[in-house]
This record gives C-alpha cells, sequence and structure tokens, in this order.
C-alpha cells in the first residue's frame, strides 16, 4: 500500500498498524494473509490496513488487529468508543476513513488523493 497520509504524535504516543500487504500470497486471483479470522478461519477480508495511535503500544496493537478484523462501520464505532486511541482504515475498496477524533490530534497532511 502507498503511504497515504503523514502524522504528528505526541510524547508518550505509540503507533501501530495491522494489514495484509506485508505477510501474504496471491492463489487464484485471492490474497491469503496471516490475519485469521476467527469465525470463518480465513484471512480477514474487512480492511487492507488499520492503524491506530494511542499511549499504550501492547494494547494498541490487539486493538488494530481487533479493528481489521470488523466490518468498517462496527471499527468504527469501536475505537469511537474507546478512550485515548484513534484510528485510520484503509478499506478494501481503497477508501480510507478515519475515527473521529484522528484528524484533528494526529493528521498533518495527506499524500494521496
Amino acid at each position: 500500500l502507498p503511504a497515504y497520509a503523514r502524522v504528528f504524535i505526541n510524547d508518550g504516543d505509540n503507533i501501530m498498524s495491522s494489514g495484509d500487504y506485508q505477510r501474504y500470497v496471491i492463489i487464484d486471483g485471492i490474497r491469503y494473509h496471516h490475519l485469521i479470522d476467527p469465525q470463518t478461519l480465513f484471512p480477514s477480508r474487512a480492511m487492507r490496513s488499520v492503524t491506530v495511535i494511542g499511549p499504550d503500544g501492547t494494547y494498541g496493537d490487539l486493538l488494530a488487529t481487533a479493528l481489521f478484523m470488523r466490518p468498517l462501520e462496527e471499527a468504527l464505532e469501536m475505537i469511537n468508543n474507546t478512550e485515548h486511541y484513534e484510528a485510520i482504515f484503509y478499506a478494501n475498496d481503497g477508501t480510507v476513513h478515519f475515527s473521529a477524533q484522528f484528524e484533528a490530534l494526529y493528521l498533518d497532511e495527506v499524500l494521496i488523493d
């Protein structure tokens, strides 16, 4: 995936990402990657990438993976109800979405229109 944006992070913040763009194989036109949906036992198809910014890197890593597994609307609701964490989502259709306060708190510049 190309870089979408440049962000600022504050002292004490961590940035964590989960995505299907580094560890994968394409077989018969289908992308298989390492983030397995526990309900289907197949790679999750909800997102391409989720990046989370927040104070605890371990929790943020878990959160990024959990958000990656959920449909966009559900993931946005989850992150918007999680205090001190914000996220940017790169959906399978190529659209980019932000949690409620991501742009105000962290977005410096969008690199791709």
